[in-house]
């Protein structure tokens, strides 16, 4: 799992830099200090919610130069790479960890000196200290050494010169392996930073006419979602149990970049089985199979799109962790009415499982 989320990481630095060749006086470089708090989204984890992370950040960022219409239509947004070091202020528990995160950066007001951003990212992360069930027990939010990472963040920024720039943020970073290997609860930090950042050239920034795409846009489309995952089960092994996914779902297109979705979600889950009938070996458990109404948001920039969607479950054979569940994914569109995408379904904060996703487009 870990090798597709950095290719993905990778993939998306690479496709929000764009194919044009990148201008100097378009790139910054900053640095921001942090403090948080581990949310306690689960009684599981209130041994160590009390702990206050403490973050360093290196930022690359390059302003989109508003060459394709997406761009424009977003206020001119920019590309960044952030690497990360974090306390997470329980040494022997939770150790250190450290991030490669690509995200992009969505002007919400740009006044004379002072601004506003909403970031959006995507990336992994290695932590020093794992679960193990003989030397660190009490870690029960990550159990392998790489997890997948996303973050929400919303900042102002200040123009202290033609150059120089003050910022300040505050946000929330999730990581889970996607219950990939158990125990995995996942860390979920609440964060605010504060930091600068210095334009490399003295130049105005570079803007270019926007470009329409070439595929003409439907205001109604009907996506047929297939997925595929897999997860791990109690009682903890290195045993992994696949997950099917299908899921019917009507698109309408906004006036903006953003689409409103709403649809039916089937899924075979079939971990299900395995734990149920480890919980309660008295009962012979053989139905694994969950449907549930899904609607959500997705935001599109060109051929990328970013989901946030929430689902009610109408059916499952045993009582799942809450009635309701959410959907983050990313997809691309590489070939007219087709997608490739990646989604994390969780339980309000606790990672259910990753999917790997082919969306058609009707």
């Amino acid at each position: 799992m870990l090798r597709y989320t950095l290719l993905l990481c990778l993939f998306l630095i690479a496709y929000q830099s764009g194919a044009q060749k990148l201008k100097k006086e378009n790139f910054f470089v900053g640095i921001e200090a942090g403090t948080g708090a581990i949310f306690k989204h689960s009684e599981q984890i209130a041994h160590i919610s009390n702990a206050n992370p403490r973050s360093f950040d290196f930022h690359l960022r390059y302003v989109l130069p508003g060459n394709k219409m997406w761009q424009q239509k977003m206020g001119l947004p920019s590309a960044g790479l952030v690497l990360t070091y974090t306390d997470m202020d329980n040494p022997q528990v939770l150790g250190n960890s450290y991030h490669l995160t690509s995200y992009l950066t969505f002007p919400i007001k740009d006044g004379n000196r002072l601004d506003f951003e909403f970031r959006l990212g995507v990336g992994a992360t290695y932590a020093s200290r794992k679960f193990d069930l003989l030397t660190n027990r009490k870690n029960n939010l990550y159990s392998t050494d790489f997890s997948g990472m996303a973050y929400l963040r919303f900042a102002f920024n200040y123009q202290l010169s033609e150059q120089l720039f003050l910022s300040n943020s505050f946000g929330l970073s999730h990581y889970s392996n996607g219950s990939y290997k158990l125990p995995n609860l996942g860390a979920n930090i609440l964060t605010f930073n504060i930091g600068t950042y210095y334009r490399l050239a003295k130049k105005p920034l570079v803007y270019e006419n926007a470009i329409e795409d070439s595929i003409p846009e439907k205001k109604y489309l009907l996506n047929i979602v297939s997925g595929y995952g897999w997860k791990a089960s109690f009682p903890i092994s290195d045993d992994r149990f696949s997950i099917y996914t299908l899921i019917v779902q009507a698109e309408k297109k906004t006036k903006g970049v953003g689409s409103w979705l709403a649809g039916i979600d089937f899924n075979k889950n079939e971990s299900l089985e395995k734990e149920q009938n480890y919980l309660f070996p008295d009962k012979e458990f053989q139905n694994d199979y969950r449907i549930a109404v899904l609607g959500g948001y997705s935001l599109n920039v060109g051929r990328l799109s970013a989901l946030g969607q929430l689902g009610i479950y109408l059916y499952s054979p045993v009582d799942p962790p809450r009635p309701y569940y959410q959907k983050i994914g990313l997809r691309f569109r590489f070939i007219d009415q087709f997608h490739l995408g990646l989604n994390l379904k969780a339980h309000a904060g606790v990672a259910d499982f990753v999917e790997y996703v082919i969306t058609y487009k009707i």
